[in-house]
């Protein structure tokens, strides 16, 4: 017989992966950030160390971004394996810097290491999020 059951483990998470829009009111504004593809932002933070994963060397952001109810935020443990995902669009501010729910707002230095990340960031608005996958 098969069935299928919830297991609960404990997983080390290692990475945030977030995907934004940029609106067309501030394209002009991001269009030298290094991680703007088109009209979105594409970051993956390693979450142990605040820091952008690829960071070109040599450059610091100071910068604010509205998300506005439209963000993809997925954990992934160090090997990649997704481990749970939103697109409920809600910025997890126990984890990320910002204004709770609407903004991201990150100090990057130059090698990429987020400047006003947490001290110790915790993943409980994962456990919060609507509309949310678990894998």
């Amino acid at each position: 017989m098969k069935s299928h059951m919830k297991i609960i483990k404990e997983v080390d998470v290692k990475f945030i992966w977030i995907q934004f829009p940029i609106d067309d009111e501030e394209i002009e504004e991001f269009k030298d950030f290094p991680k703007r593809i088109t009209n979105f932002c594409e970051l993956i933070i390693d979450i142990d160390e605040g820091k952008i994963v690829n960071w070109p060397s040599g450059i610091s952001e100071n910068v604010s971004f509205c998300i506005k109810d439209s963000g993809t935020f997925e954990l992934f443990d160090c090997d990649g394996f997704k481990i749970k995902a939103t697109h409920d669009g809600y910025v997890p501010n126990h984890l990320l810097p910002g204004d709770y729910g609407d903004t991201l707002d990150l100090d990057i230095d130059e090698n990429g290491k987020i400047l006003n990340w947490y001290l110790h960031p915790t993943l409980e608005d994962f456990e919060e999020f609507r509309n949310e996958e678990n894998y």
